[in-house]
């Protein structure tokens, strides 16, 4: 059955009922019991609720997409987290049409946090598609080219091998993903990328570029001296800009609000009212001698934090999340990447990148070209095509 949509759907519920799963219990598990993790939709747009996301804000960005690409019925439909499917499985069948299955970098070697039961799951109604997984090998996926499938936990390739036999769609964050798996545990997959690069297509799309002068630069963790990049180099090209922000993705963690504003001269234990819970060592390396810098954010708030980037014109930084945000908000990116985490998924959307490590040279003015901007666009349409008829052969509309 092929859901067709319209606005009365939203009326006389014609839209498909999907259960989705999402990866951290302490985002989505207001009630403390291990098989009670049932949150309404409502409740977890609250614009506090996302705090405690694994101590990477870029996490908000791949949850919060598979809301915004699917058409379901918002009333009927919920977000649990794994546990939920233990004790419920008659239930899910006969209350949901699919459930949706949003994952990260779980193919590790860490316990899969549902490893005692999910195997036993069977589902004779419900239909599973898993997005987004990628493959993480001693925290690089290039730091361990010899790897072997003995490095994975035990319960990472149970859970793999239940996804693969149940699922309509298994997807991977890319090429790299999809060969290990297939390579080390002849598991078939496709790679469809992060969901986060489908949730805004035109604005994708609509991209235009401006003069360097007249433009507005965003930036994200971990561009400081420390890192492996020429920074240098970078720091002159961060000046060609009329101005520059800077986002903090992982350094901060506040119990409340939304974007939050300092200068780059505050101190860092205490901003303004709001006292900071958890600050990491990367605090340390933050560029405020960058010149071009005039304002830092520390995001709370999914849309605050989009809303902000919209502003912007380019951005420029290590972390993927921030620039898929970037994409989001129809601002174009260019990414560093020190792993293949990053890079599998640059390379499948077509995003213009470059190794942390490199010592080459580089121009933004080539990096930001037309052409470059026209080559990412057509990658970019490619790729969302692919995803979109993947997906939607199984019922499912965008």
């Amino acid at each position: 059955m092929i859901w067709t949509l319209s606005i009365l759907d939203m009326k006389n519920n014609n839209y498909p009922r999907i259960l989705f799963i999402g990866e951290y219990p302490d985002v989505f598990d207001k009630i403390k019991s291990p098989y009670k993790s049932e949150t309404t939709f409502d409740q977890t747009f609250d614009p506090t609720f996302f705090v405690n996301n694994g101590g990477n804000r870029g996490n908000l960005v791949w949850q919060e997409s598979v809301f915004r690409i699917f058409n379901y019925n918002h009333l009927k439909s919920r977000r649990v987290t794994f546990e939920y499917l233990y004790d419920n499985q008659k239930k899910i069948d006969d209350e949901f049409d699919f459930i949706v299955i949003n994952l990260a970098c779980w193919i590790n070697n860490r316990p899969f946090r549902p490893n005692n039961f999910i195997s036993k799951l069977k589902f004779k109604k419900s239909k599973v598609i898993c997005l987004g997984n990628g493959c993480i090998k001693n925290g690089y996926i290039n730091s361990n080219p010899n790897l072997s499938k003995d490095f994975f936990h035990p319960s990472v390739v149970e859970s793999l091998r239940w996804m693969f036999d149940n699922a309509e769609v298994f997807s991977v964050r890319g090429e790299s993903t999809m060969s290990t798996l297939k390579c080390l545990f002849n598991i078939d997959s496709v790679a469809l990328g992060c969901p986060s690069a489908y949730a805004f297509p035109d604005s994708i799309n609509n991209i235009s570029l401006k003069p360097f002068k007249d433009s507005l630069l965003a930036s994200a963790d971990y561009i400081s001296k420390y890192d492996g990049v020429n920074f240098p180099a970078l720091y002159n090209e961060f000046n060609k800009f009329k101005s520059s922000s800077y986002f903090c993705q992982s350094s901060f963690q506040f119990s409340e609000g939304s974007n939050i504003e300092f200068p780059k001269n505050t101190k860092l234990n205490q901003i303004g009212n709001v006292k900071i819970n958890e600050c990491d060592g990367s605090l340390k390396n933050y560029p405020f001698e960058i010149k071009a810098i005039d304002k830092i954010y520390a995001p709370n708030n999914i849309d605050n934090w989009r809303g902000v980037l919209s502003m912007h014109d380019y951005y420029i930084g290590t972390r993927l999340h921030c620039a898929m945000l970037s994409l989001q908000a129809g601002v174009f990116p260019f990414i560093f990447y020190d792993d293949e985490r990053p890079l599998e998924v640059a390379n499948l959307i077509g995003m213009p990148h470059m190794n942390s490590g490199s010592n080459d040279s580089f121009k933004l003015e080539e990096i930001f070209s037309k052409k470059n901007l026209k080559n990412f666009q057509q990658k970019y349409k490619e790729s969302y095509n692919i995803f979109r008829k993947t997906i939607s052969q199984t019922g499912l509309v965008l």
